[in-house]
């Protein structure tokens, strides 16, 4: 089966950051949430060092994928530059794993931030 952006339906963004830095971000509370409250999508940022405590965004969708059934799962401009080519095919590999079909990955540049390059050992 191959998805496609328009699959996504109404998407929310999962809580995979803690801006008021109130402990963990409630992530898989709020994946379970979106998919008992009928949204189609479920999306992630990517970020190194934003909003603090961030997941990261691989990972994130990882457990996103082991605690719900049919949300796609997505992230919303995952930063190529700040990672490894053959880690994070691996690594979207290993999340499509337990949500075959359920997976779809946008990717950029990234350069909002670029303490996140500096902190990567990558320039921008």
């Amino acid at each position: 089966m191959s998805l496609r952006v328009a699959d996504a339906g109404v998407g929310v963004m999962l809580p995979s950051f803690g801006p008021f830095r109130l402990g963990a971000p409630p992530l898989v509370r709020g994946a379970r949430l979106a998919e008992e409250l009928g949204f189609d999508s479920g999306w992630v940022g990517d970020h190194l060092s934003f909003h603090p405590p961030v997941l990261d965004a691989l990972c994130a969708l990882s457990a996103a994928a082991a605690c719900t059934e049919r949300l796609v799962l997505g992230a919303g401009g995952l930063l190529l530059p700040l990672r490894g080519p053959v880690w994070t095919a691996k690594q979207v590999a290993t999340v499509a794993s337990p949500a075959p079909g359920r997976v779809l990955l946008g990717a950029g540049v990234g350069g909002v931030d670029p303490a996140e390059f500096e902190a990567a050992g990558v320039p921008r």
